[in-house]
């Protein structure tokens, strides 16, 4: 497999596939803002593109391993949803599946991600239902569907990505929880509804004159949707109370009036995304994938407060949700 974080091997790998005219005419730039794949935007004479390789060890501090063909279900779902929701994400231009690399369009000059605009405190209500509404489209343009069900049947990279380190690792740090933990992943596994893309949330959401770019779709699988609510919901509670804003619990009512799925009970999704989100805000926090902008002991504290409430008081409704969450902003 070629080594894509090396820029000169990269580039000669760009020229013989055609993507630019000769090594001086393209440029390299090498992104962040993950840690389980190389992202470099490649600039050349033939145009703007990203190129994505799965890695075998992701960068974190713990050992946390996935098998590099997730970058193929990846490349699939680049294929797939431009069928069913045609214009909202990034074309694929070009597939290595023996190398676990693709490339596909960059997104248009001036785009901005959504996480560092939340970071700066623009929090756009519209954006916020935008960002609902394209993951309820989703949803249920794939509903009970056996052709797409078995298309997106691997679940394994969502087991080695989310259920093995953010749920079940919980167990040695929570083992009063232990039981609730192994009942949530076995609903959660059971469940086999629609796509799942499993790792929507701000970083993989770009904003482009008011319109969202959705990226990012290793992790995706035919399973339960109530896991994109929760994870979504959870980054938003995690800067609500990183901040002490309490507009980030707006943009919490802002999504879920974004998601209007027409074909599955709305009360049931509420519920279980709700369940969802206590588990990932205790994941985040002694998971192995540590939300990396807590410093704070005492904020730390509170999202271990708010996550094991969630999980043994068992609230059903987003409005509990902001209620809890005000509760300790204000403190």
């Amino acid at each position: 497999m070629i080594d894509a974080s090396d820029q000169h091997i990269l580039k000669n790998y760009i020229v013989d596939h055609g993507l630019a005219s000769s090594p001086e005419k393209l440029e390299i730039e090498y992104l962040g803002g993950g840690v389980s794949n190389i992202v470099a935007r490649i600039r050349s004479d033939q145009g703007v593109f990203v190129l994505k390789q799965a890695l075998a060890k992701l960068k974190v501090k713990v050992e946390w391993l996935s098998d590099v063909e997730r970058a193929l279900v990846e490349k699939k779902v680049l294929q797939f949803l431009p069928q069913v929701i045609p214009g909202k994400t990034p074309r694929l231009i070009f597939d290595d599946p023996d190398n676990f690399l693709f490339i596909m369009e960059s997104a248009p000059e001036g785009s901005l991600n959504w996480k560092q605009l939340l970071m700066q405190g623009d929090c756009d209500s519209e954006v916020a239902i935008q960002v609902g509404g394209f993951i309820s489209e989703v949803h249920d343009k794939t509903k009970f569907n056996a052709e797409i069900a078995l298309m997106f049947e691997e679940r394994k990279y969502f087991h080695q990505l989310r259920i093995a380190p953010f749920f079940a690792y919980l167990v040695s740090s929570y083992p009063n929880l232990e039981k609730q933990i192994n009942e949530h992943i076995e609903e959660t596994w059971a469940r086999r509804e629609c796509l799942v893309l499993g790792d929507y949330s701000p970083k993989n959401i770009l904003v482009y004159q008011d319109k969202i770019i959705p990226i990012d779709f290793e992790v995706a699988h035919y399973g339960d949707p109530s896991f994109d609510l929760g994870f979504l919901w959870t980054h938003l509670v995690l800067k609500g109370v990183h901040f002490s804003d309490i507009r980030f619990i707006d943009l919490i009512q802002d999504t879920w009036k974004g998601y209007r799925t027409k074909a599955m009970d709305l009360a049931i999704i509420e519920e279980r995304g709700i369940r969802q989100l206590g588990f990932l805000l205790l994941a985040r926090m002694d998971g192995k994938s540590p939300v990396e902008y807590y410093n704070s002991e005492e904020k730390k504290e509170i999202i271990r407060r708010l996550g094991q409430n969630i999980i043994i008081n068992r609230p059903s409704q987003i409005a509990e949700v902001s209620d809890l969450v005000l509760q300790e902003i204000q403190k």
